[in-house]
């Protein structure tokens, strides 16, 4: 009984309050995943668009990660999903641009939208290597 009122206190304290915070905002990586019994052209799909988001997340070249995907196959040829996976640099690119980079630009859109509208400043990033879409982002002071 002493246990769980040592538990129950120290729950209570500001150090354990904080140093929770981050896991009460973040979502889980199950959240990335096709429920079970999806069928096999979603669960593809779903490891497909968790592969490209880590690879953004970890700033991995598109390059690097075709190299990875084309081994995961390969490693794991008894999954009857490992062996569909098709993502190359390309659809890594396009899945970045066109699912991310547009909930990006969405998130953003309706924040600034929001009523009452808040105090932003958006900054774009631009690289003179080919013709590149950059999210936006907007600071709240």
């Amino acid at each position: 009984m002493m246990e769980k009122d040592a538990l129950n206190q120290h729950a209570k304290t500001e150090k354990h309050k904080k140093a929770i915070r981050p896991y009460k905002t973040s979502r889980t990586i199950g959240k990335f995943f096709a429920p079970k019994g999806s069928s096999l052209e979603d669960r593809v799909a779903a490891v497909e668009v968790t592969k490209t988001f880590h690879a953004i997340k970890h700033h991995h070249s598109y390059n690097a990660s075709d190299c990875g995907s084309k081994l995961d196959s390969l490693v794991h040829a008894d999954s009857s999903v490992a062996v569909k996976i098709q993502l190359g640099r390309t659809k890594m690119e396009a899945i970045a641009r066109n699912v991310f980079g547009a909930l990006a630009v969405k998130t953003v859109a309706n924040k600034l939208a929001a009523d009452p509208p808040c105090p932003f400043s958006i900054s774009i990033d631009a690289s003179n290597k080919g013709n590149k879409i950059f999210p936006f982002g907007c600071q709240v002071f």
